[in-house]
């Protein structure tokens, strides 16, 4: 009986910035953003890659990607203030890639939809007129030509063959994978 006996153990080791995106679909992309610093994590040393893209993650991502300029003075929301993003959403607002929820408002913890995460994209990258209507369930609705762009670009895809799911939220490693595409 000597309780100092040696067991074995089994542990892992990752070389990945983020523990938890090892086996997920998009983890080169989502290091490959991390060591540039392009896409924030969750939490110590996590992803959260099934979790939906908030309009924060977005917002740093697409600032951190375009090394947008400072906006020093221009504040246009009140629902952000102290948050240590708040200069990145305010450098995508007054850029014009995102909108507010409200008149003063972001709804910086809401999650991010595909529509208006095609939108910001267009706007983003300046993608040109697309020559196809791809999807039929974005008929007449404010998405639709930058639908058209951004899957013209190869930057999103539809949720199915013929549709584009405007509504849908954009999980965070899907956010990853579009951003990545959109730098490469």
């Amino acid at each position: 009986g000597n309780p100092l006996a040696p067991t074995r153990a089994r542990f892992a080791t990752s070389l990945y910035a983020f523990r938890d995106i090892q086996g997920t679909p998009y983890a080169a992309q989502i290091q490959w953003l991390a060591v540039r610093r392009i896409i924030p994590g969750c939490g110590s040393d996590r992803f959260c890659p099934a979790r939906n893209a908030s309009r924060t993650t977005t917002a740093v991502a697409l600032d951190r990607a375009l090394d947008l300029p400072s906006v020093a003075g221009d504040d246009p929301f009140t629902d952000d203030d102290g948050s240590r993003h708040e200069d990145a959403i305010n450098r995508v607002a007054v850029a014009g890639l995102m909108t507010g929820c409200g008149s003063t408002t972001f709804c910086p913890s809401e999650g991010v939809r595909r529509g208006r995460l095609a939108a910001a994209l267009a706007r983003a990258f300046d993608l040109p007129a697309a020559g196809e209507d791809f999807f039929t369930d974005d008929e007449d609705r404010s998405y639709e030509d930058a639908v058209n762009r951004v899957v013209a670009a190869g930057l999103m895809t539809g949720c199915t063959p013929t549709t584009f799911c405007t509504n849908q939220f954009v999980r965070r490693e899907e956010l990853a994978n579009i951003v990545h595409r959109a730098l490469n």
